[in-house]
């Protein structure tokens, strides 16, 4: 069997046994003082009798051969991106198990689950919890708008010298938002948060200049559900910081089609609507302000109260609104292009 430690660390043992022997100490010394079976002592020590120093030098174990050829990794990445439904199981979930199964289905190869990780890992995947998509969506029409809506908006938007405005709405709440941590082994971590259903609604607006494209991020928190009228008062402030017409981009959700529809029955005319596809969330980057506050900042939080909730998510935009990376990182995720 094979000696515990890299090959590096037993090449340094060997050479300080080499140096114990040559002092003249003893085989069963030397294998004592090193760690060492004296039959591998009195070998090394016939080595260098014989002028052999190579056999102290550290030679890597090559490991056990890999049962899958590279041909075969890569049909097993074919079969695993048909998904696991094309594969015969009843839910859309590769588990290791499963994949173990695939292999040993294609190739004739039995692997441990546990040992399947080590393919995987090697074919560049890695344990995910998917996004989930609306079976509504149109996937054309968001890609059209992204690819050509969008690029309209800008054009027009820089020709007239206006703002384009791109808003949404979230909601905070006392319990946190929880994600993995670090703790001992057979040690859960437990967290104490409260059980009320406190909450904190939250409207911001990420903007885009029409000169140099400067990138800004409003937001306005209150303690009670967002309203119609109060998505019109967020407009007309961003719309007095910024002091020119805007190109509003939003979706279709209830409180905005009745906000918009009175501003323009007022007469308001400092801004054009362009309305996002139905049952795309990803499209807005706005969303990702909202990402990053509860699962970066926010996560595994807990406030005191609904005071220190707002308190902690306003640290959390104003610092976004400061970083110009994470407001272009907003856009790069919702694939607008600046």
């Amino acid at each position: 069997m094979r000696p515990k430690g890299s090959a590096e660390a037993l090449e340094v043992r060997r050479r300080i046994a080499a140096k114990l022997l040559q002092e003249g100490k003893g085989i069963r010394e030397v294998a004592r003082l090193v760690g060492a079976a004296p039959s591998a002592v009195h070998g090394w020590k016939q080595a260098l009798a014989e002028g052999s120093p190579e056999a102290l030098k550290a030679k890597p174990h090559p490991g056990r051969p890999a049962q899958l050829t590279g041909e075969q990794k890569a049909e097993l990445e074919r079969l695993l991106l048909e998904g696991p439904l094309a594969a015969g199981f009843p839910t859309d979930l590769w588990t290791l198990t499963r994949v173990a199964q695939v292999i040993e289905r294609h190739f004739g190869v039995k692997y441990h689950p546990g040992h399947v990780w080590r393919i995987l890992r090697d074919l560049g995947w890695s344990p995910q919890k998917p996004e989930r998509r609306a079976r509504e969506r149109d996937e054309e029409t968001i890609q059209r708008w992204r690819k050509e809506d969008w690029l309209r908006i800008q054009k027009k938007a820089r020709q007239e010298g206006w703002s384009i405005v791109l808003i949404d709405e979230s909601g905070f709440m006392l319990q946190p938002v929880v994600r993995r941590t670090w703790a001992p082994k057979g040690q859960t971590p437990i967290q104490y948060s409260w059980d009320r259903h406190d909450r904190l609604s939250a409207i911001a607006a990420l903007t885009v200049a029409p000169q140099r494209r400067g990138l800004g991020l409003y937001f306005q928190l209150q303690q009670e559900n967002l309203r119609f009228d109060d998505v019109m008062t967020f407009l007309r402030l961003v719309h007095q910081h910024l002091r020119r017409k805007f190109i509003l981009v939003l979706d279709r959700y209830s409180v905005h089609r009745k906000a918009v529809r009175l501003l323009q029955e007022a007469g308001v005319n400092w801004f054009e609507v362009e309305w996002l596809p139905s049952y795309a969330p990803d499209l807005n980057p706005v969303e990702m302000v909202w990402n990053h506050t509860k699962y970066a900042d926010l996560a595994n939080s807990i406030p005191e109260d609904i005071d220190h909730l707002e308190q902690a998510v306003t640290t959390s935009i104003v610092e976004t609104r400061q970083v110009i990376s994470l407001k272009l990182a907003c856009f790069a995720h919702a694939g607008l292009d600046l």
